[in-house]
């Protein structure tokens, strides 16, 4: 379980859809996860269909391969860099195990979700920040429709640049809440999140488009860029809301 930086929580999750479904799949899948298990160390082993999940004993990482798409879940990281190092290792356990072949995709995603702790301001105060910053005239709306809004959020979709896509959902959480709602209520991971709540950001970076793939390094090198502009727009958005007026 991580322990360090505990004033930020965060889950990465990286999906690479297929154009091709890799039917050769089915035919060695007991080999493969017996491969997997010997590369990775990982202990639990879950077989839905035709979908593969390998994952650690605490459930904090897992790796999944299916006919149709490929990637991995960390769960209770503390910052960016183990996504990069999980990257890595994905793209080193396919170089090496070359009968999971695919010679196009369809979709590249990676995605953040993050609370993080704004130094010195509680619950109610990281709310009314909210409402300063993203809904101005919400009195005006509490009164026309008769209700007072107790909690919040903002999503912003289909944000684009040079054909990248981000969908970003952020608003001020309790840590019970995120765990809860977010988290998949994986409480005994993150539990070590030292402050009772926080900024709660979710980027999803993608490109959604077919691409050809002849090799796995150029693949593995634009997951490094996706990360990379994912960390930006967390730090974008957190000095956003810590800027004082």
């Amino acid at each position: 379980m991580k322990k360090k930086n505990n004033t930020s929580i965060m889950r990465h999750i990286l999906e690479i859809r297929l154009k091709n479904r890799v039917f050769s799949f089915i035919d060695f899948r007991g080999d493969f996860i017996d491969y997997l298990i010997r590369e990775t160390k990982y202990e639990n082993v879950n077989i839905k269909g035709n979908r593969i999940d390998v994952a650690s004993k605490d459930l904090s990482e897992a790796i999944f391969f299916s006919l149709e798409n490929f990637g991995f879940q960390i769960d209770a990281a503390n910052d960016f860099k183990s996504f990069n190092e999980k990257a890595t290792k994905l793209f080193s356990l396919l170089a090496s195990y070359t009968k999971y072949s695919f010679d196009s995709v369809v979709r590249v995603g990676t995605k953040s979700s993050i609370l993080s702790h704004h130094k010195g301001r509680g619950i109610d105060a990281l709310k009314q920040k909210y409402k300063e910053l993203f809904f101005k005239n919400n009195q005006k709306l509490e009164s026309n429709i008769g209700f007072n809004l107790t909690d919040l959020g903002y999503s912003f979709q289909d944000l684009e640049k040079n054909g990248n896509k981000l969908n970003l959902l952020t608003g001020p959480a309790t840590k019970d809440e995120a765990i809860a709602r977010f988290f998949e209520n994986k409480r005994e991971l993150y539990e070590h999140y030292e402050k009772d709540n926080g900024i709660y950001i979710d980027i999803d970076y993608y490109q959604k488009k077919e691409q050809k793939i002849s090799d796995l390094n150029t693949l593995k090198q634009q997951i490094e860029g996706n990360i990379v502009a994912i960390e930006n727009v967390f730090e974008g958005v957190m000095k956003y809301i810590e800027d004082k007026p």
